[in-house]
This record gives structure tokens, sequence and C-alpha cells, in this order.
């Protein structure tokens, strides 16, 4: 993989004691270029990173991100876009969210073991790429093992694209199109607009499901 930027800068910012505890740091990144020696590549018109201690407990943090005018490559776009009806670049890609850790991210994070997660408060995932619209926001829970437990609400116009987008890079088998089609179908049509999905994402018992639908194992979440 090579990856070239046309410039990068940043900010950190740690506590004044022997652990060196992050306080907060910032990256922004312009022009990133990302090619893979499978085939694929990526240009980012500008990223922005940042992350802030909460003053109030030592070992959560609030995260951001914004990435605008993400061009993927032609044969990326091939596959997630087959009837070339959306626009060459994402427009948006954002997030927003507070995670609480096992530990304080410091010096001991590098030399002894990673903080793990233990809850995630999503306030806003988004992205937007011409009319096909994301947003997702919800709490969830993750134990020593990794296992998530909550709920996030996913909302998206366009779904249709969206499962055209899973089917066409591998995350959903095409087999599972049908029945799965015709699933989202039911629940779009019980919340409003037939190409508006509006359903939780659910994370139980080590399983996660999709409405009524469920999808199989939930991931782990482990920071190696």
């Amino acid at each position: 993989m090579t990856i070239d930027h046309e410039r990068a800068r940043g900010s950190l910012f740690l506590g004044a004691s022997t652990a060196l505890p992050l306080e907060r740091a910032v990256i922004v990144i312009d022009t990133l270029n990302v090619s893979s020696s499978l085939g694929w590549d990526v240009t980012l018109g500008q990223g922005r990173v940042a992350a802030e201690a909460v003053a109030a407990a030592n070992d959560t943090y609030r995260i951001g991100a914004e990435f605008s005018g993400l061009t993927p490559s032609l044969g990326t776009r091939a596959v997630l876009d087959p009837g070339d009806v959306l626009p060459d670049t994402v427009e948006t890609v954002r997030l927003d969210a507070t995670l609480a850790f096992t530990d304080t991210w410091d010096r001991s994070a590098i030399e002894v073991a990673r903080p793990q997660i233990t809850a995630i408060d999503l306030d806003d995932l988004s992205a937007r790429w011409g009319d096909v619209t994301f947003r997702a926001a919800g709490q969830l829970t993750v134990d020593a093992a990794g296992v998530p437990e909550g709920r996030i609400t996913v909302k998206t116009v366009e779904w249709r694209r969206l499962l055209d987008m899973a089917i066409g890079t591998g995350l959903l088998a095409d087999t599972f199109r049908p029945a799965l089609e015709g699933a989202l179908e039911l629940m779009a049509s019980l919340e409003g607009p037939s190409n508006t999905l509006d359903a939780p994402l659910t994370f139980e018992k080590g399983f996660i499901s999709f409405g009524p639908i469920p999808l199989g194992p939930a991931p782990r979440i482990v920071i190696r």
C-alpha cells in the first residue's frame, strides 16, 4: 500500500505528569492518496480527526472526524455504483462519539497494554453520496471479551443502493438478496417513503440484527 499527501499538520497536548496522559489531539490532512497493490485507490480532499479527554472522567474521550471529497477509483466505483448514477465524489463522512475505556490513554498504553473500549455513545455517524444518505446514532456497552451490547438506530435514504454496495463488496452474498430485499421493503413501507429505511441495529447476546432480520455474530471490539 502506498500513501502520500499534499499537506499534514497536527497538535498533541499531554498532561503535566510522568504518565503523560492524553488531553487532546488533532490531525488535519489535505489531498490524501492511498493506492493498494490489490488494484484499488482512493483520494481524500481533506480529513480532520480530533480526540479530547472528558474532564469529568479520566478514562473517557470524545472523538470527532470529518472527511470530505472522498473519491474512489474507477474500479472501486464499478463495484459500489455499477449503474454509474452517483457523483464521482462522496461529499462527506462524519463521526461524533464519546468512548469510555478501561484505563487512561497515557504512556502505559504504549509500554504496557492498550486500554479497551467499555462503552460507546454514538452521537452521529453519517455520510452523503449524491442522493444516498446514511446516519446512525445510539449507545453500546462492550464487555471484557469485546462483545458489544446495545442498540444503534440507522436511517438511510436510497437504501437499495446501499444494499447493492454491500453485495458488490462481498459483505453480503448475492443469494441473500431476494429475501433480504423483500424484508427491507416491508420495513421501509411501515416507516414512510419506500426509499427511506429507519430501523434499529441491535447487538444482543453476541449477535447482531437489523430490525427483525438476524445478521449473524456481532463483531468483537478489541484494540490490539
